[in-house]
């Protein structure tokens, strides 16, 4: 086939395979989404359909509501209150020095909302996807809790996960400091963020736990300009 006969799938698709290799990589760079390439060595036969689903990420899906309290400043610092709402959950303890320290975590979550559930339904991706970092550094370990906001249709009546490492989480209404960053994040960047917003924070005198943080992701891998990042933090306010 020339380049101008061959099917634009089958490109992307070789593209895909010959990339996946980089997916760890992209993994380290804070895109728990990249985990999903893992499928296309040895899940061939759903490879397409992934990878289309992955092109349509995050594009006009419904995001997680909130309420802005207050103003936004010339810093962008946002204090904002989310309502109680389900999110589907899985969790990993990894060691501080594992270099890919949350393989795998996106993709039982994405088989969650491609019918690996108790109703066989496909849920429609949605914003954003929020990953909590709690450090044990007397253990060496970094305990990682990844989830999908479950979205208004299934609010009232999310399928059970097939997969006994997901489950179903009731996040109580909470309130939480942020700011918006751009850019591609990997390990250092988010811990970098992380103690950016705490000094940010400490000296605006506002009170806030640091017991633990999230790293929060809103972009696709194939999204290259305006990526939304976001490191929160539970105000104590």
């Amino acid at each position: 086939l020339t380049p101008a006969k061959m099917d634009p799938r089958f490109c992307l698709l070789l593209l895909l395979v010959a990339s996946s290799q980089a997916a760890p990589q992209m993994e380290r760079m804070g895109q728990p989404i990249a985990d999903a390439y893992e499928a296309v060595n040895s899940v061939m036969g759903n490879a397409l359909n992934v990878v289309f689903q992955l092109s349509s990420w995050f594009t006009d899906y419904e995001t997680a509501p909130y309420t802005n309290i207050g103003e936004i400043g010339p810093d962008g610092l946002e204090e904002r209150l989310y309502p109680a709402r389900k999110w589907v959950c899985t969790k990993k303890v990894s060691s501080m020095t594992d270099s890919d320290p949350k393989s795998g975590m996106f993709w039982s979550l994405f088989k969650y909302i491609q019918g690996g559930n108790s109703a066989e339904a496909k849920i429609e991706m949605t914003t954003p996807v929020t990953t909590m970092a709690k450090a044990d550094t007397g253990a060496g370990t970094v305990t990682y809790e990844m989830c999908f906001f479950i979205g208004s249709a299934y609010e009232s009546n999310a399928p059970t996960p097939s997969n006994t490492r997901v489950y179903i989480k009731e996040e109580p209404e909470r309130r939480i400091f942020t700011r918006k960053v751009g850019g591609w994040m990997d390990s250092e960047a988010w811990e970098t963020e992380a103690t950016e917003l705490k000094e940010l924070l400490t000296g605006k005198g506002l009170s806030f736990s640091d017991e633990n943080y999230y790293q929060v992701g809103y972009d696709a891998p194939s999204k290259v300009w305006n990526r939304r990042n976001e490191v929160w933090f539970y105000s104590l306010n």
